[in-house]
């Protein structure tokens, strides 16, 4: 039920408070700095145990791997223990209370906004809905790879190749079956005028506004309005923030 962590609750936090603090320290930046690439890497050995485990069926992962993860692991502790009065300071007022299912579900209630949350692993993308009817998890079977090489036919024939490629609509269908139409019976209703996504993994860099509905040819942008979430928290902090009438618009092109 504590949903921060959907998709990450780590150093990411302290570093996001840091940026808004205006006493942070070039040693408070140094240190987050080394406690990210400690994570990065401690990440990208977990991703490789799985991938072997995976991969052959065994349980056991190889000895070196996790041997080498301990060492990580240990030295993320000694980091964090060595600087216990800068991660107080920053952690104090950078770091929300976590959301819980409960309060995510009465945030995207009041504000008629559905969040989506998405978790990819190796195997699967775990899909949940989280709206004003309830809440629902799918788990739907797209491998890591599969899903990467789809998202990057989205990007590769959009923006990313400033129109000397057609778009790839077969990808943009695949992926709205994959993540959007598990929940065509909650995203239906015409009252829905927008939705937020909360990301992760390769996901991050899709925009889901270029999907397309297979059944109608539309767009997902053509539907809703979307707008995007780091994680359950501050999806539930911009639901519970009150509206403020827009008054003047630049428009740059």
């Amino acid at each position: 039920r504590d949903l921060h962590s959907f998709p990450t609750r780590r150093s990411s936090d302290l570093l996001a408070g840091a940026l808004s603090r205006p006493d942070v320290t070039a040693d408070d930046r140094a240190w987050l700095a080394g406690l990210l690439a400690l994570e990065a890497r401690t990440g990208a050995i977990e991703r490789s145990i799985v991938a072997e485990i995976v991969a052959s069926g065994q349980i056991d992962a190889s000895a070196d791997k996790l041997q080498a993860l301990d060492v990580l692991q240990a030295d993320r502790r000694a980091m964090l223990r060595a600087n216990e009065t800068a991660r107080a300071r920053l952690a104090s007022s950078a770091v929300a209370p976590a959301a819980s299912l409960d309060r995510l579900r009465e945030a995207a209630s009041r504000a008629g906004i559905p969040v989506l949350l998405y978790w990819s692993t190796f195997t699967n993308v775990i899909a949940w809905y989280v709206g004003p009817d309830g809440s629902d998890v799918v788990n739907v079977f797209l491998p890591a790879a599969v899903l990467r090489e789809k998202i990057g036919h989205v990007l590769d024939s959009s923006g990313g190749s400033l129109g000397r490629k057609p778009f790839d609509e077969t990808a943009a269908r695949e992926l709205f079956l994959y993540l959007i139409a598990p929940f065509a019976k909650q995203l239906g209703s015409t009252a829905i005028k927008q939705i937020m996504i909360v990301p992760q993994g390769p996901l991050v860099q899709l925009p889901f506004e270029a999907l397309m509905d297979p059944a109608s040819g539309d767009f997902a942008i053509d539907r809703w309005a979307i707008s995007y979430a780091p994680n359950a928290t501050i999806a539930v902090a911009a639901l519970e923030r009150q509206n403020r009438p827009v008054r003047t618009v630049a428009a740059l092109v």
